[in-house]
């Protein structure tokens, strides 16, 4: 949440140092958000299935999140999971989770718009504009030669053959 990489880095490189592999690593976290997501609601935390004493600490700790933070956090990691054992750097896999996670925030934050509606915040909100440079004529063509020569040519009309319709014309 404090979109910290090197201390989750940090924390994962603690945590695989004590022998726990990435898929164990994965599998745990995913579970956790699973856990957080159904602390959210008071109906649903009867599934939880945790000691007596965490199910208020899970409580206490989903408040603070959005659920759609809590569903993209769980999309994320289960994708990771998934695609863990067909990768060959395991562990640049596992760090390239927890990146993706530490910004998971900014991607679905929030925005006002103009009537203070909350909208998603796009990424472009308006059209692109680029710089083009004109290139110099090769081998002495012109530009309008050039210009002429990349323009569509259509087929020429050919006459269509009339196919008898009826057993007399045959």
């Amino acid at each position: 949440i404090k979109q910290d990489v090197a201390a989750a880095l940090l924390l994962f490189d603690h945590i695989n140092r004590k022998g726990f592999e990435g898929n164990t690593v994965l599998e745990g976290f995913a579970e956790f958000l699973r856990n957080l997501m159904v602390s959210k609601d008071a109906k649903a935390a009867q599934l939880l299935d945790v000691l007596e004493g965490m199910q208020q600490r899970y409580a206490d700790t989903a408040h603070g999140l959005s659920l759609a933070y809590l569903i993209g956090a769980l999309n994320i990691v289960s994708e990771s999971s998934i695609h863990y054992r067909d990768v060959n750097n395991k562990r640049l896999h596992v760090e390239l989770c927890l990146i993706k996670l530490c910004y998971l925030q900014q991607a679905i934050e929030l925005t006002a718009d103009a009537n203070n509606q909350l909208v998603k915040k796009r990424r472009i909100s308006g059209p692109v504009v680029f710089k083009t440079k004109e290139v110099a004529p090769i081998f002495g063509i012109t530009a309008a030669a050039a210009e002429a020569s990349l323009t569509i040519q259509t087929p020429r009309q050919v006459p269509k053959t009339q196919v008898p319709t009826t057993a007399s014309e045959i």
